[in-house]
């Protein structure tokens, strides 16, 4: 729900316009509070989820949402609604650290080694749903120039919204009663300790390469489809048309994320997995952009570039949850929130530059050439790439291990147990 409330204007912009007398740079501002509010958002969050544990971030984010969508529900007057439109945009982008980084928190605390790829894959993929649900149900909830039309949306994510809110004040417990694995062991108590974390994810070069692929990249797809109808109406093509190529371009990447997902928790090759799906995305991306202009050499009907969106979607959002298990494997001991949290930050950055771009002067055709250009450059980077499991290899390898600090410990799976050695 906090990805589909970010992005309720896209999809209408054309009738939201009308009813608010909004320009596209103003829809567009507002999909960016997402990422301009995230990246200070991001750094209490992922304290408090290494420190504090799930459920205190999970109720303020719950709430965030709850109240965000609310405030926008009540009037089209302005000059108030274009301010409580923002104030609601706002207070759910504080909420979005919670949504986007702590899949791989919860699947640190509650999945064994073999599982977690798949869980990460499923709680992230989740999150991408509301941006699929987004191009389907609005055009057809909104077909019309009309406060009335938009109202019932916004009633509708609200009354979607506010049940997670109370469902997690209810019950959402912190951790599993019986640790998965060894890794989920470990915990951070101090703001020190927290702080000197991000210090080592600074000097870990894999994890920055990681870290640049994914978030600029799917930071730039974040960007590309928040505002795809606005995109895809400058080369003639409707809202429905923009619907049906988001929602199939996002779909496909959700369930390509899961399937992904459950193939690397048994292969464990991600780099080469994440390699072939950005080379296959930049072909994807390439080929939507020459369909796009206005004498293409290329067959360019809506079917095709459903096609050429839906198989770019597919190959870009399959590597998400990849990109995530693996940073946290090169990265381990760091805490899964604090990883989350800085690949999360990079790739609101990518968003927030992409979306910074001002479409009402330079237009929107540099948009499908920068999504195939940012798929290239990073299939590159990852040949530089050292892959590395870490945490797998604590939490499944019988033996001696020595950590960062020098201290011996023996390593006992089946038991999730690492007791210190004396040496």
């Amino acid at each position: 729900m906090q990805c589909w409330i970010w992005t309720t204007w896209g999809p209408i912009s054309d009738n939201a316009e009308d009813v608010f007398g909004w320009s596209d740079g103003t829809v567009a501002l507002f999909a960016n509070w997402g990422p301009i509010c995230y990246i200070p958002a991001s750094f209490l969050f992922s304290w408090i989820m290494d420190t504090k544990g799930l459920r205190l971030g999970m109720i303020i984010g719950t709430g965030l949402s709850t109240f965000g969508a609310l405030i926008r529900c009540f009037t089209a007057t302005n000059p108030q609604a274009t301010v409580l439109v923002h104030f609601g945009q706002i207070l759910n982008a504080i909420a979005g650290p919670i949504a986007m980084a702590g899949a791989v928190k919860v699947s640190q605390e509650w999945f064994a080694p073999g599982e977690r790829t798949t869980s990460t894959a499923i709680a992230g993929q989740a999150n991408l749903m509301g941006l699929a649900v987004a191009f389907i149900v609005e055009p057809a909830m909104v077909p019309d120039a009309e406060w009335s039309q938009i109202q019932n949306l916004l009633w509708l994510q609200l009354a979607l919204t506010a049940p997670t809110l109370v469902l997690t004040i209810l019950y959402f417990p912190n951790t599993a009663p019986t640790p998965p694995s060894i890794s989920a062991h470990k915990d951070v108590n101090s703001w020190a300790e927290f702080s000197s974390n991000f210090k080592v994810l600074f000097k870990n070069n894999q994890f920055l390469i990681l870290a640049a692929s994914y978030g600029l990249s799917s930071g730039f797809y974040s960007g590309w489809g928040t505002i795809l109808n606005v995109n895809l109406s400058n080369v003639g093509y409707s809202e429905t048309v923009a619907g049906y190529i988001g929602f199939a371009a996002t779909l496909s990447g959700s369930i390509g994320g899961i399937a992904l997902g459950y193939f690397a928790d048994r292969v464990r090759n991600m780099k080469a997995l994440i390699s072939i799906l950005f080379a296959l995305a930049a072909v994807s991306f390439g080929y939507f952009a020459v369909a796009c202009l206005s004498n293409s050499p290329v067959p360019n009907s809506e079917a095709v570039l459903i096609i050429a969106a839906s198989l770019g979607g597919f190959f870009i959002n399959s590597a998400i949850p990849l990109f995530y298990e693996m940073s946290v494997e090169v990265s381990h001991p760091v805490g899964e929130g604090t990883v989350g949290s800085m690949l999360t930050n990079i790739n609101n950055l990518g968003c927030m530059c992409f979306l910074f771009v001002p479409i009402d002067s330079v237009g929107t055709a540099w948009m499908n050439w920068a999504m195939a250009g940012v798929c290239l450059l990073f299939w590159f980077f990852l040949f530089f790439l050292k892959e590395e499991y870490k945490r797998y290899e604590l939490d499944t390898l019988r033996g001696s291990l020595r950590d960062d600090t020098g201290i011996y410990y023996e390593i006992i799976p089946e038991k999730n147990e690492k007791t210190l050695v004396n040496s």
